[in-house]
C-alpha cells in the first residue's frame, strides 16, 4: 500500500514538474518573440507540451529566435497511438518494383556507346547533371578508337570539372564584414536594409577555450579541392576510367599521382589499362609499386605510385609508408590525383567534429581508413576520386568521403560528419536518396550499372539432405547441453567476481582478517597451474597460462564468446550442408556446356590447420601430412569453444593433467622415429630459465595473502589438521584417480574433486564431439570432388589445403595436407595464374573467396578464349552487401558475350534467412546511398533475395507481434495467419521437457507439509533454497512464467494430474523419441492440446533452450529503432531443423501480414515512392525560391521549386467492379453469402461484416445516395480495419467497429445485392465528385480532385530545417518525416511494373538498349564524312591549332601563341607549357592537329570544343551575376510582402514531366493537425525567415546588385578598350 502511495506521489510530482517546465519555456519563447518583434502562431503555444522539441527548435530558429529548450519529460500516455492518416491513393504495390531507364550521357554528345547495355534507376534518371564546362585534353585516338566509351568519358569530364572547384571555406571575421558591405547599397526597402546588418555571433560558452588566429590549425586554414565519386556498378570498367583520369592529368602537365587499391595484383591491371590508352612507356617506366620501394624516401621524381590499403599503413626502414607518400608529394600544394580504388576498404572510420579520426585501430575505425583520411587532410589541393561499386553500404561508411561536400562549412551540417550522420539516421532512407540525387545534380557523382538483362536468377531452397539434417540436430542437442552448463558456469564466475570485489573492498579499508568462508573461497579459487613450471614443456606451460587467462574472464565475456562461437559453428554447418547440392549443380552446368564459379567468403584454413596440428604431428612425411579422411575443422572449433568457455579449475598439487589439455604442434623437421624424451625437453626449458623466473610461480601462489598482508595464522589454522596433511599426495596422481565425491570438507579435498568432475565433463563432451560425424572443410571437398587442383582454379587467400593423392606405400588414395603456396611464392601470383587458367579454358571451375572477390574479372570476355556461359553459384552468403556485390560482379561485367546464371543455395536451416536478410537489407541501403534508390543495387528482388529482407521495421514489428503471442501462450488471431504445425516428435520432446522440469520442481516441498506437491508451492520453496543449481532455477522460472498465462494454467493442471497418475513423458527427454512410443505420445498430445499445449506455449521451451525469454525480443516501444531480428535468428540456429522451419515460417507469415496491413493503410515505407492516381498533372508552373543569395551560382537547378500537383483519386465504376470480383474470389475474406460457423471469433463483429456493395439512402443526401464497396479483410488482418472504397475518395480503411455500427447498429448502410444498380449509383457519384476535394457536392461528400504540394529542386541543403518546420502544428508525439515521392504526370500513373530490369525510353516505352549502339562500320563512315578545317593546313597564324607528341604519351593539342621575328613559332600546349617550333615542325604539327580534329569530330565532339586547349575554371562557392527576375516589383515597397516572396523569382524553363521531392500534404480538416497554416506554408515561410535572420540577400537585392556589376563591367570594358587604343 505504501509503495502504491509513493508511486502516485511520484507521478503527481513528475506531472507538476513537467507543467512548470512547459510554462517557463513558453514564457521564454514569448519574451524572445516580443524582443525580436516576431509574431508566433497561437497553435505553437498550445502544442508546446505535445510536440517533438526538435520540431519546435527548428521552427524557432527559422523565425530567427534562438531559445534554449529544456528536456521536458514525456506526458503519460494512457491511450493507444493514433492511427496513421488515411490513404487517399490506390495501393502502392507497384512501388516495390524497380524501373530502370537506358543510360546515355545527357550533356556529353561525343564518344562511342558503351559495349554493353547500361541503365540507371528512375530516381536518378529524374535528375539532370550540370552543364559540361571542362575541355578534355585526351588525344583523338583514345576517343575515336573507342578506347573509352561515352560513359567513361562523361565520368572523366565531370570528375575533372569537379576538381576545378573548391569546397566552401569559412572566411575570416573581417571577410564577413567585407562581404556584407556592398549589400546595403543595393536595397530600397527598409526591411531589406535591416536584414543586411551582420548578425553578431554569440559569445563562446563558459569554460570553452578562445582560439586566436595564430592557433588555427593548418587543416582549418587550408582550402580543400572538391572530390568526385565514381560509383558505377561492378563490371562497368572503372579501372579504365581511373586510367583515363591519369592520362588526362598527365596531358595537363601534372606528373605525380597516387593510386590506392585492395591488392597488388591489381597493379598489373592498372598498368594494362594505361597501356590500352596508349601510355605504354609511362606504364613501364613511370609506374611504381610502393611495396617494392625499400628506401626510406621514394627515389622517383615523378610518376604513378601504386599502393594497397594494407601497404598504406605499413613501414619501411623506420619510416611509415604514409609519411613516404606525403613527403614525395611535396606538401599541401600537391595537385595530382589520389585515386581511391575500391574505397569501401576505408569505410570503417570514426571522425570527430574537426574531421580527424578517433578510436583508430578499433572495430569502429580501421588503420587503413585513418590513413586515407589523413592523406586527404594533409594534401588539401589533391584531386581525389572515390571509386567503388559498394562504397557505402551504411551511412556511417561515408566518413572518409569528406571531399564530396556533404558536411562542413557552407552545408546544412557545419559541425562535421557526426552531425551529418545523426541527420541521416533521423531522416531515413529518403534523405539518403535525396543526397545521392543532389550529388548527381552537382556533377559530384555518377552511378550507372550494367543492365541485368539476360541474367538468370534462381534461389534453390532446402538443399540439405537427411544425413546433414541428422548431424545438425545432434549438434543442436550438444550445444543445448553446453548451454545448461554455461548457465552454471556464469553463476560461478559471478560468485567469484563478488568474492574478488569483496577482497578489494577489504583491502581498501585495511582489513586483514578473513572469516572461514572467505578463506575457503581463497583456497578454492587459488591458481596452481604453474606449481610445476620447472618441469613443464613449452606447450604445457603455454596451455597453462592460457587457461589462467580464460578463468579470469567475466561472465558477460564468456557469454559473448559462447554465442559468437555458436553462430560460427552452425553457419559452418549451413555451408557444409550445401556442398552436395553445389557439386550436383556444378556437374550439371558442365554437362550443359557452361563453366562454373562457386563463391564463398571464408576458407576455414585457420581451424583446419589447428586440427591438423592436433591430429597429425606423428604423420609427417616429407613435410606433408597424410590422413585416411579429411580433417574436420568444425570439430576443432567446438573443442576450442569448450576449452575457452569451460576451462578446468585450478589444478591441485601433485595431479597429472589429462592429455587432451595440450595441443600438439607440427614440426616439419622432426623425424617420426626420433622423438625427444619429455625429460630432456623439461630440463632444456629449465636450463633456459633464470632462477628468478623459476621462483616466480611460487611467489604468485602466495600473492593474495602477501599483497593484502593477511596473517599467516589464518591459513595455518585452516590447514592445521593431520588429516589434511596426509591427504595431500606425496607422489604424482593421475587426474582420473582423484575421487569423484567429496571425501572431506577441507578446501584441498574439494579442489581435487572439483578438478576430477570438470575433467570428466570435458572428456565426456570431447567424446560426444568425436561421435558427431561433422562434415569436412567445404572448400576441400569441392576442390577434390570436382576434379582436384588440375581442374579447379582456386582463387582464395589460404596457404594450405587438403588434396587427394595416391600413397605408394599404403597403396591407396589418401588425403594430403600440403602447402598451396610454393617456396618464395606470392599469393597474388598464384591467384593471377589461376584466373588465367580459368579465362583460357584450361580449368572450367573456379572457386572464389573474399580474398579474390575484388577487382577480378571472370566474365565471358570477348577477348579471351573461354567463351562458355558462366554459372555463378553462391554457396555462402556474405554478411555485408558490399562483399556480395563485389563477388557477384566478378561474373557480370562489360564486354561479355553472355550474361551469367546466378544460383543461390539456401539450406533448410531457418536461421540462415538471417544472413540472407542482412545481405538483402544492405543491398537496399547500398542502392539508396550510391544509386539514389534503395531498390536499385542489382535489386535485392532481382538477385533472388527479396523474400529474405527481414531486418527492417516490419520485421521488427512482426517479431514483436509473434513474441507477444508466445509470451501469452496463444495467438490473438489464428485465422489471420497460416499457423504451421510442429512435427509429433518435436511436440513429444517439448512435452517431455515440461514433465521433467515439473518432476524436478516437485522435489522441493515444504517441510511442514511434504504431501503438498502443488507446483506453485514447490516453486516458492525452490526460490528460498540457496544451493539450487542455476540451470535448475532457470527451468523453474520458465515453468512459472508459462503456467501464469491463461493457456498455461490449464496445461499445468493437466500435467500435474498426469504425473500423479504415473503418465509422465519425462523419460523421453533422456532417451529421445522412439517410434514405438508413438501411440502413447499421440494420446498425450491429443489431450494436452485440448488443455492449451499449442505452438505459442511450446515456443517458450524452444526459446528457453537457447537462453532467451520471450520478453528479451520485445521492442521497448512501438517506435523503437532497435532491432531484435539478428538476435532472434542467431539463437534460432541452435534449434533442430524441424523446429526452425516451423518457427521461421510462423515469423514469415506474421511479417507478410504486417506488410500487407502497412500497405493497406498507406504506412509502408517505400523510400522514394511513386505517386499513383487516375490522373496526375501540375497546376501551372512551380513557384521558384532562391535562399542561398551570393553563395549560389546562377543556375536553374540551384532553386527550390514548389509544385502544386493535382491528383484525381476517384475510383470509376469499372474498377470498382473489378475490385469486387477479385474480393469475391479471395477465400480469405468474409464473403456476403458465407456463414462463419468455424470463425475464430464466432460472435465478434468482424465476422458479421460481409464483403459487397452498400448504399446509404438517408434524406441528407439530396443529389445521390452514397455507395460503398466494403471488402472485409479482417480475417487475414492483424489490425481491426476494413477496406471501404468510395467513388470520390478511392480506398480508405475504417475501424471494424465503425463499419459494424453503420451496417448493423445504426443501419445506415444497407446491402445492395443488385450489382448493376450499385454500379449505376457509383457512376453518378463519380461524375458528381469531379470537383476539388475542398468542395462538397453534397453533405460529407468531398470532390475527388485533390492537390498535393511537392517541394523539389535543391532541397538537400535544407533537409533538417524542412523536417522541423513540417512538424509545426502537428499533434503527433513523434517527429514525422515528409514522404519522398516521384511524381510523373499523365493518366493511370502507378501501374504495376515487372520485377525484371525493364529498360524504358523517355516516354515510358520498353526498348532494347542494343539498338542505340553504333557499329564499327558506321563509325568509319562518320569518320570519312567528317568535315575538315576550312583553312588550309599551310596557313600559320596565332590561334591556329597544333598537335605534337611532346612527352612520349601520344599527341597533345596546342595553339600558336606567337609568331617570332626569326620565323619560328611559340606553341602552347594543354599542359600549360610553351615550346619553340620551327616552320617545318609547325606545319607538321598543323597536319597532326587536323587529323586529331577529324577524329574528334567524327566521334561527335564539337569543332570548337575540340580546338580548345585551356581548362574552364569554375568554383563551387563563387559569386555570379543574378539574372532571374524577382517576383516582387523592383520599385515598390515590399515591407508588407510575405517573407517568402522576398526570395521568390519567376520560373523560367519548361515544366518537367517527372520530379522527385518532399510531399507536403494539405492538412486542413485533419484532426492530427491544428495549425493555422498548411505545412508547406510553414516550411517555405520558415526557410525565408531563417535566411532573412542570417542576413541573406533577397532576390530583388541580388537583381539590383547584378545590374550594378553589369554596369561596372561595361565601364571597365570601355576603359580597357580606350587604353589599348592609346597603346602603340
Amino acid at each position: 500500500m505504501a509503495s502504491s502511495t509513493a508511486s502516485a506521489s511520484a507521478n503527481t510530482a513528475s506531472a507538476a514538474s513537467r507543467e512548470a517546465l512547459i510554462q517557463a519555456t513558453a514564457a521564454n519563447i514569448q519574451a524572445a518573440a516580443a524582443a525580436a518583434n516576431v509574431t508566433l502562431p497561437a497553435s505553437l503555444m498550445q502544442s508546446l507540451g505535445s510536440l517533438d522539441l526538435t520540431a519546435i527548435q527548428g521552427y524557432l530558429q527559422g523565425m530567427g529566435l534562438d531559445v534554449p529548450l529544456p528536456n521536458v519529460p514525456p506526458a503519460p500516455n494512457n491511450k493507444d497511438k493514433e492511427k496513421e492518416k488515411e490513404n487517399n491513393d490506390d495501393e502502392d504495390d507497384t512501388a516495390e518494383a524497380v524501373s530502370y531507364k537506358p543510360y546515355r550521357p545527357v550533356k556529353v554528345k561525343f564518344g562511342r556507346p558503351h559495349p554493353d547495355p547500361v541503365v540507371e534507376n528512375s530516381t536518378l534518371a529524374a535528375v539532370e547533371p550540370p552543364d559540361v564546362t571542362y575541355s578534355l585534353a585526351l588525344n583523338g585516338d583514345v576517343i575515336a578508337n573507342a578506347k573509352l566509351s561515352d560513359l567513361q568519358l562523361e565520368a572523366v569530364l565531370y570528375g575533372c570539372q569537379r576538381h576545378q572547384m573548391d569546397l566552401p571555406k569559412k572566411p575570416e571575421p573581417e571577410e564577413d564584414l567585407e562581404n556584407q558591405a556592398p549589400c546595403t547599397t543595393t536595397t530600397t526597402s527598409k526591411e531589406e536594409t535591416k536584414l543586411k546588418t551582420p548578425v553578431k555571433k554569440p559569445p563562446p560558452a563558459r569554460g570553452s577555450k578562445r582560439k586566436s588566429p595564430d592557433a588555427k590549425t593548418k587543416q582549418e586554414a587550408a582550402t580543400y579541392r572538391a572530390g568526385f565519386m565514381l560509383g558505377d556498378g561492378a563490371g562497368m570498367g572503372k579501372g579504365r576510367t581511373l586510367a583515363a583520369f591519369v592520362m588526362e592529368n598527365i596531358m595537363r602537365g601534372r606528373n605525380k599521382h597516387i593510386w590506392v587499391s585492395v591488392s597488388n595484383d591489381l597493379y598489373d591491371d592498372a598498368k594494362r589499362d594505361l597501356r590500352d590508352l596508349g601510355l605504354e612507356k609511362y606504364a613501364e617506366k613511370k609506374c611504381f609499386l610502393l611495396k617494392n620501394i625499400t628506401q626510406s624516401r621514394i627515389p622517383h621524381e615523378e610518376g604513378l605510385i601504386f599502393s594497397t590499403y594494407k601497404t598504406l599503413i605499413g613501414n619501411t626502414r623506420g619510416t611509415s609508408r604514409l609519411h613516404q607518400l606525403k613527403e614525395w608529394c611535396g606538401g599541401a600544394d600537391f595537385d595530382g590525383l589520389i585515386l581511391l580504388d575500391e574505397c569501401h576498404k576505408a569505410k570503417n572510420v570514426t571522425l570527430d567534429a574537426t574531421g580527424n579520426t578517433c578510436k583508430v585501430g578499433t572495430a569502429e575505425c580501421s588503420k587503413a581508413a585513418a590513413a586515407v583520411v589523413e592523406l586527404q587532410n594533409c594534401l588539401p589541393r589533391a584531386r581525389v576520386v572515390y571509386c567503388s561499386a559498394t562504397a557505402v553500404s551504411e551511412p556511417f561508411s561515408l566518413g572518409f568521403m569528406s571531399r564530396l561536400g556533404l558536411w562542413g562549412y557552407g552545408t546544412e551540417h557545419p559541425s562535421g560528419f557526426p552531425q551529418f550522420l545523426e541527420s541521416i539516421k533521423r531522416l531515413g532512407c529518403g534523405a539518403m536518396e535525396l543526397h545521392a540525387m543532389h550529388l548527381k545534380s552537382k556533377g559530384a557523382m555518377v552511378a550507372r550499372t550494367l543492365s541485368y538483362q539476360g541474367c538468370e536468377f534462381a534461389a534453390i531452397s532446402n538443399v540439405m539432405n537427411a544425413e546433414s539434417e541428422t548431424i545438425y540436430d545432434k549438434s543442436a542437442e550438444l550445444w543445448g547441453e553446453m548451454h545448461d552448463a554455461l548457465v552454471n558456469e556464469m553463476a560461478e564466475r559471478k560468485d567469484r567476481a563478488e568474492y574478488e570485489k569483496k577482497l578489494k573492498w577489504m583491502q581498501a579499508r585495511g582489513q586483514t582478517f578473513l572469516d572461514a568462508e572467505m578463506l575457503e573461497k581463497q583456497q578454492l579459487y587459488a591458481d596452481s597451474d604453474d606449481e610445476d613450471d620447472e618441469e613443464m614443456t613449452e606447450a604445457e606451460e603455454q596451455a597453462s597460462l592460457y587457461r589462467k587467462e580464460v578463468r579470469k574472464r567475466k561472465a558477460g565475456t564468456v557469454k559473448s564468446v559462447y554465442w559468437g562461437a555458436h553462430q560460427r559453428f552452425f553457419r559452418s554447418l549451413c555451408i557444409a550442408s550445401k556442398v552436395d547440392a553445389a557439386i550436383a549443380e556444378t556437374k550439371e552446368a558442365l554437362k550443359d556446356g557452361h563453366c562454373v564459379i562457386i563463391g564463398l567468403q571464408s576458407t576455414g584454413e585457420a581451424r583446419t590447420k589447428d586440427a591438423a596440428k592436433q591430429a597429425g604431428s606423428d604423420k609427417v612425411e616429407d613435410g606433408e601430412l597424410f590422413f585416411d579422411d579429411y580433417i574436420c575443422d568444425s570439430k576443432e572449433g567446438i573443442r576450442r569453444v569448450l576449452m575457452n568457455i569451460f576451462p578446468l579449475p585450478p589444478k591441485p598439487r601433485g595431479v597429472v593433467p589429462p592429455d587432451f589439455l595440450i595441443t600438439k604442434a607440427i614440426d616439419d623437421d622432426e623425424d617420426e622415429d626420433d622423438k625427444d624424451d619429455s625429460a630432456a625437453k623439461k630440463s632444456a626449458l629449465k636450463a633456459a630459465k633464470s632462477p628468478e623466473q623459476r621462483a616466480k610461480s611460487k611467489k604468485e601462489r602466495k600473492q593474495d595473502s602477501a599483497k593484502l598482508g593477511w596473517a599467516d595464522s589464518n591459513i595455518d589454522d585452516l590447514f592445521s589438521s593431520d588429516e589434511e596433511i596426509d591427504d595431500i599426495p606425496t607422489t604424482p596422481m593421475k587426474w582420473d584417480e582423484l575421487p569423484l565425491h567429496y571425501t572431506s570438507s577441507l578446501p584441498a579435498a574439494k579442489r581435487r574433486t572439483n578438478y576430477r568432475r570438470a575433467c570428466e565433463k570435458l572428456k565426456r563432451w570431447f567424446e560426444a564431439v568425436d561421435e558427431l560425424e561433422l562434415p569436412p572443410n567445404p572448400l576441400d571437398r569441392l576442390l577434390n570432388e570436382l576434379g582436384g587442383p588440375d581442374k579447379v582454379a582456386e582463387m582464395t587467400g589460404r596457404k594450405t589445403r587438403q588434396v587427394e593423392r595416391y600413397h605408394l606405400l599404403q597403396d591407396k588414395i589418401m588425403k594430403v595436407f600440403e602447402r598451396r603456396l610454393p617456396e618464395n611464392g606470392r599469393m597474388d601470383d598464384i591467384n593471377i595464374e589461376e584466373r588465367q587458367n580459368f579465362q583460357r579454358g584450361r580449368k572450367l571451375v573456379a572457386i572464389l573467396s573474399e580474398a579474390a572477390s575484388t577487382g577480378v574479372s571472370l566474365q565471358a570476355d570477348k577477348r579471351i578464349e573461354n567463351q562458355r556461359r558462366r554459372v555463378h553459384i553462391t554457396l555462402e552468403l556474405p554478411w555485408s552487401a558490399d562483399k556480395a556485390i563485389q563477388q557477384l560482379g566478378r561474373s557480370h561485367r562489360s564486354n561479355q558475350t553472355s550474361a551469367p546464371i546466378y544460383k543461390f543455395l539456401i539450406s533448410k536451416v531457418g536461421g540462415e534467412a538471417r544472413f540472407a536478410s542482412a545481405v538483402a537489407r544492405r543491398l537496399q541501403s547500398l542502392g539508396a546511398l550510391t544509386q539514389g534508390d534503395r531498390r536499385a543495387t542489382g535489386s535485392a528482388q532481382k538477385l533472388g533475395l527479396g523474400e529474405f529482407d527481414l531486418d527492417n521495421e516490419y520485421g521488427s514489428h512482426a517479431l514483436n507481434s509473434m513474441i507477444y503471442s508466445i509470451e501469452n501462450c496463444q495467438f490473438e488471431s489464428e485465422k489471420a495467419l497460416a499457423v504451421p504445425e510442429l512435427p509429433v516428435e518435436e511436440c513429444a520432446l517439448a512435452l517431455a521437457k515440461f514433465d521433467s522440469i515439473l518432476e524436478k520442481l516437485k522435489t522441493y516441498r515444504e517441510e511442514e507439509s511434504p504431501d503438498d506437491d502443488d507446483w506453485q508451492t514447490c516453486y516458492r520453496v525452490a526460490c528460498r533454497t540457496n544451493d539450487i543449481p542455476q540451470s535448475d532455477m532457470r527451468d523453474f522460472e520458465m515453468i512459472n512464467r508459462v503456467f501464469q498465462t491463461a493457456n498455461g494454467r490449464g496445461f499445468a493442471a493437466w500435467r500435474e494430474e498426469a504425473l500423479r497418475d504415473g503418465e509422465s513423458c519425462a523419460e523421453l527427454s533422456d532417451k529421445g523419441y522412439n517410434p514405438d512410443d508413438a501411440e502413447l505420445v499421440t494420446k498425450h498430445l491429443a489431450v494436452s492440446k485440448d488443455h492449451g499445449f499449442v505452438l505459442p506455449l511450446i515456443c517458450n521451451i524452444l526459446f528457453h533452450d537457447v537462453g532467451l525469454k520471450p520478453k528479451d525480443l520485445l521492442l521497448r516501444t512501438y517506435f523503437s529503432l532497435e532491432t531484435k531480428i539478428p538476435r532472434f535468428f542467431n539463437r534460432v540456429l541452435g534449434w533442430r531443423i524441424s523446429c526452425q522451419e516451423v518457427v521461421t515460417s510462423l515469423f514469415s507469415e506474421t511479417m507478410r501480414a504486417v506488410i500487407r496491413e502497412a500497405r493497406r493503410q498507406g504506412r509502408f515505407d517505400l523510400g522514394i515512392r511513386n505517386l499513383s492516381g487516375r490522373e496526375i498533372k501540375f497546376n501551372g508552373p512551380p513557384r521558384c525560391f532562391r535562399f542561398r543569395g551570393l553563395d549560389a551560382p546562377d543556375e536553374p537547378d540551384e532553386a527550390i521549386l514548389l509544385y502544386n500537383v493535382r491528383v484525381d483519386s476517384g475510383i470509376p465504376a469499372d474498377l470498382a467492379k473489378e475490385l469486387y470480383d477479385d474480393a469475391m474470389k479471395d477465400d480469405t475474406l468474409f464473403g456476403s453469402n458465407e456463414a462463419e460457423e468455424d470463425g475464430w471469433l464466432k460472435t465478434g463483429r468482424r465476422s458479421q461484416i460481409s464483403t459487397g456493395f452498400y448504399i446509404d439512402s438517408r434524406n441528407s443526401y439530396k443529389k445521390s445516395p452514397k455507395v460503398f464497396l466494403v471488402i472485409n479483410q479482417s480475417a487475414v488482418s492483424l489490425d481491426k480495419s476494413v477496406m471501404v472504397v468510395r467513388p470520390n475518395l478511392g480506398r480508405r480503411y475504417k475501424d471494424v467497429n465503425e463499419v459494424y455500427n453503420n451496417i448493423h447498429s445504426w443501419r445506415n448502410w444497407k446491402p445492395c445485392d443488385d450489382i448493376d444498380k450499385a454500379l449505376k449509383v457509383w457512376k453518378k457519384e463519380f461524375d458528381l465528385a469531379d470537383i476539388p476535394s475542398k468542395e462538397y457536392y453534397q453533405s460529407s461528400c468531398p470532390g475527388r480532385q485533390s492537390n498535393m504540394m511537392n517541394l523539389s529542386g535543391q532541397i538537400q541543403p535544407y533537409l533538417d530545417a524542412i523536417v522541423s518546420l513540417y512538424n509545426v502544428g502537428s499533434t503527433r508525439k513523434y517527429l514525422e518525416i515528409p514522404g519522398v515521392v516521384r511524381v510523373q504526370t499523365g493518366e493511370n500513373v502507378g501501374v504495376a511494373l515487372s520485377n525484371e530490369v525493364e529498360v524504358v525510353d523517355e516516354n515510358g516505352n520498353k526498348m532494347d538498349v542494343d539498338e542505340e549502339c553504333t557499329s564499327d562500320d558506321e563509325f568509319e563512315e562518320l569518320l570519312a564524312e567528317s568535315p575538315t578545317a576550312e583553312r588550309d593546313v599551310d596557313y600559320l597564324e596565332v590561334g591556329a591549332g597544333v598537335a605534337w607528341d611532346i612527352a612520349g604519351n601520344g599527341l597533345s593539342r596546342g595553339q600558336i601563341v606567337q609568331c617570332r621575328p626569326d620565323g619560328n613559332f611559340a606553341v602552347r600546349f594543354v599542359n600549360g607549357k610553351s615550346y619553340k617550333f620551327n616552320p617545318n615542325k609547325t606545319k607538321k604539327g598543323r597536319e597532326y592537329f587536323e587529323s586529331e580534329l577529324k577524329k574528334l569530330t567524327a566521334a561527335g565532339m564539337d569543332v570548337k570544343l575540340a580546338s580548345v586547349i585551356s581548362e574552364t575554371v569554375g568554383h563551387t562557392h563563387h559569386k555570379s551575376h543574378f539574372t532571374d527576375e524577382p517576383i516582387l516589383s523592383i520599385e515598390g515597397d515590399t515591407d508588407a510582402a510575405p517573407a517568402e516572396q522576398r526570395y521568390e523569382v519567376k520560373f523560367k524553363g519548361e515544366i518537367p514531366k517527372s520530379i522527385v521531392g518532399f510531399e507536403l500534404a494539405n492538412f486542413h480538416g485533419n484532426k492530427k493537425y491544428r495549425g493555422e497554416k498548411e505545412p508547406w506554408e510553414h516550411v517555405i515561410q520558415g526557410l525565408a525567415m531563417r535566411r532573412a535572420q542570417a542576413g541573406e540577400l533577397t532576390t530583388r537585392a541580388l537583381h539590383q546588385l547584378a545590374k550594378c556589376e553589369e554596369q561596372v563591367n561595361k565601364e571597365q570594358a570601355v576603359l580597357s578598350s580606350k587604353k589599348k587604343q592609346k597603346t602603340p
